[in-house]
Order: C-alpha cells, then sequence, then structure tokens
C-alpha cells in the first residue's frame, strides 16, 4: 500500500469511505500537532503536543507572565522584539526561557543573565549590525536552524516548556505588534519601532 502526503502550512486533509467525505480538517499556517480536543469531540485546537497513536494532549500555559512577544518583522532580516509589562527588571536564568519558530525543528534558548528593564523591550535580530535606540538589550543569532520566519508561520515563547505566549500570521508581515505595548491587540502594518514604543502608522 502506497499512501503519500505532502502536507504544507494553509492545507488541509479529508478522510473519505467509499468516495463519501466522513471528515475534514484545515489549517492556515504550520501546527507542531493539530487535532480533536479529544476523542469524542468535535471541537479543533492547533495546541496539541505530537502524540502520534496516543490521546491528544494539549499543551500547557502559563499564566500572567509580565514578559511577552510584543513585535515581529519577517520582511528581510527577521526581528522579534519582547515586552516586559512589569516594572521591575527581570533577568533571565538558564535554559529557562525559549523561542520557537514553528517551521523549525530547534528552539532558540534566551541566554541566561538576559536583563530586560521594568517597561522595556528585548530584541532578537540576527543581523550583526542592528541599530536599535534607547540602550535596548539586544540578543544576536547567527543560525537560521533557529529562525526563518516567514509567511503562514507561527511564533511561541515559552517558560519551562509551558506556552507564555504565541503568535500566529498568514503572509509576511513588516512590522505587527501589540499597541499598546504589551496590550491584548495585535495591530498590523505599524511602522518598525523594535527598541520603543509601537506606533499606528500615520495617515
Amino acid at each position: 500500500l502506497d499512501i503519500s502526503f505532502s502536507i504544507n502550512n494553509n492545507d488541509s486533509i479529508s478522510l473519505y469511505h467509499n468516495l463519501q467525505l466522513v471528515d475534514s480538517i484545515a489549517w492556515v499556517s504550520d501546527v507542531n500537532s493539530i487535532g480533536r480536543i479529544h476523542e469524542e469531540s468535535n471541537e479543533i485546537t492547533s495546541l496539541l503536543k505530537p502524540t502520534p497513536g496516543k490521546k491528544n494532549r494539549i499543551e500547557s500555559f502559563e499564566t500572567n507572565s509580565s514578559i511577552v512577544l510584543n513585535e515581529i518583522n519577517t520582511v528581510g532580516s527577521d526581528l522579534i522584539e519582547i515586552y516586559n509589562t512589569s516594572e521591575k527588571q527581570y533577568t533571565f536564568s538558564k535554559d529557562e526561557w525559549t523561542l520557537e519558530d514553528i517551521q523549525k525543528s530547534k528552539q532558540f534558548f534566551i541566554p541566561e543573565k538576559t536583563v530586560i528593564e521594568g517597561n522595556g523591550f528585548l530584541v532578537l535580530s540576527a543581523e550583526t549590525d542592528t541599530n536599535i535606540q534607547n540602550g535596548t538589550n539586544i540578543v544576536k543569532y547567527k543560525s537560521k536552524e533557529f529562525f526563518g520566519l516567514g509567511s503562514n508561520d507561527t511564533l511561541i515563547l515559552r517558560k519551562r516548556g509551558k506556552i507564555v505566549d504565541i503568535k500566529s500570521w498568514s503572509e509576511h508581515v513588516n512590522s505587527i505588534g501589540r499597541f499598546p505595548d504589551g496590550g491584548e491587540s495585535w495591530e498590523a502594518n505599524l511602522p518598525l519601532s523594535f527598541g520603543s514604543e509601537n506606533q499606528k502608522m500615520k495617515k
């Protein structure tokens, strides 16, 4: 029996029996695992841990974190901004925090002793000559094995393996970010403002 699949982002898969459609599932960006919350439910989630051949397990979440994703750029050089909603300075511990590009197999560990000021920003960049103002701390990563942010992609911020924050998009973004910084709402097509307050585009 030769069964071949080529599953992509923004894709779907259908199950047929005697040429009759029995079930189908669709997604708009790459997923680690998408499926039913449990075997007797029709509710679908893309936040599952991969468990082929076993019962589905939903990802664990870390709630009430003051450290959040704040701005993302995928056009040209990848840029990722993290924001500290607390007024207190925060120091990252060893092997505690990771960033995960869902299209890549490796997680990027935020280096220990990295500091983010209270109500401040931390920027991750692959460019050695990144020009970020206001004294913002910058973490440089050189390898594309961690990030290659594209269209139909998802970025996950984890603490000790639990999801702290997650953001998906369906096409390349020049700048997508929270407005105001650290807020609940995300805005598309913002002016690039890595290391400083997010601003809406002037009309």
